[in-house]
């Protein structure tokens, strides 16, 4: 079932989006988002997948957590969804932090091979890109 996004502001006396809960426009998002499919991973952006994930696990947590009607093994649940969602946006931060270090130490490499002779940047070029070639 989808919230009614309207009608629960109309309910309010509330017009557009001004006011509008974090519950309110994350459903109102994931009603628009199941409308544009990604068509490739190259239009998924999984940095925002995973944040948005973890604010629907959030906005979970908080409705059931304090709701002692929701039975102990499904807080629970929303709890484990929770951290798993934490888990995986540190180890995406983790793999982003290891990606940009290394786009800035190869920066520096180049640079330095820039003051070198010629002939011994080139051997070094031929066998860098050998290696990557290799690791491919």
């Amino acid at each position: 079932m989808t919230f009614d996004f309207e009608a629960a502001r109309a309910a309010r006396g509330q017009v557009g989006m001004a006011g509008a809960s974090l519950t309110e426009l994350l459903d109102l998002r994931a009603q628009i988002d199941a409308q544009l499919p990604a068509r490739s991973l190259a239009d998924l952006n999984l940095e925002e997948e995973l944040i948005l994930q973890y604010l629907i696990a959030k906005e979970l947590q908080t409705a059931t957590m304090g709701d002692l009607d929701v039975p102990a093994n499904q807080r629970a649940q929303v709890l484990n969804a929770c951290v798993s969602a934490l888990d995986k946006l540190q180890d995406t931060q983790a793999k982003f932090y290891s990606q940009e270090r290394f786009k800035r130490i190869e920066a520096m490499l180049i640079s330095t091979l820039k003051k070198w002779p010629v002939d011994l940047a080139g051997d070094f070029i031929d066998e860098y890109e050998k290696m990557l070639e290799g690791s491919t």
